[in-house]
């Protein structure tokens, strides 16, 4: 079995939007909004060397997600394990957002591509307090239909990995995606 996940990168071509997601100006006072403008424009290539250094997949959301579904298989075959995040928002509960359910199709498709089963690991880190918690693996059931599937698996993990951040002492939480990043 292996251990599942991916890892969503900036998209060098549409960086003028991610610049407006991140370092969004109402956020910033008037006075400094140009220098937040240029530090987005120099940290950009700064950023791509280090996520093609870590090996990152990317995620697409269009006629491209068999390329992220083939080079998730390829990286599977390779014998590495896989790191998802799927939040987005609306939050879940104040630990966490949540979460995407197209994910857990890359299940159904590893399986298929390299006749390896793949198992979900919920884990939750808390930077505030240096703490990574690694829950119970959760198995995809081959046997059940799709959307039930992801639909049950969703709500595992994300019960799973409320639970583990409900174990540490008080921390600070930090969504994987926040309000403030997403354009309204």
């Amino acid at each position: 079995k292996i251990f599942t996940s991916c890892i969503r990168i900036l998209d060098w071509k549409r960086i003028r939007i991610y610049k407006i997601k991140f370092l969004n100006g109402d956020l910033k006072p008037k006075g400094v909004r140009w220098f937040y403008h240029l530090v987005s424009y120099l940290m950009t290539p700064l950023c791509v060397i280090i996520f093609r250094g870590a090996e990152t997949i990317p995620v697409y959301y269009d006629t491209r997600l068999v390329t992220t579904y083939n080079k998730t298989a390829q990286t599977i075959k390779d014998n590495k394990d896989i790191v998802i995040f799927p939040e987005t928002p609306p939050e879940y509960n104040e630990y966490l957002n949540k979460f995407n359910i197209g994910f857990i199709d890359v299940a159904r498709f590893m399986k298929k591509k390299t006749g390896k089963e793949v198992v979900f690991v919920p884990t939750y880190l808390a930077p505030s307090i240096k703490t990574l918690i690694v829950g119970k693996p959760i198995e995809y059931d081959y046997s059940k239909d799709v959307k039930e599937q992801r639909m049950e698996l969703v709500s595992k993990l994300e019960e799973e990995i409320t639970n583990l951040a409900k174990k540490l002492p008080p921390h600070k939480v930090e969504h994987y995606i926040t309000r403030a990043n997403i354009n309204k």
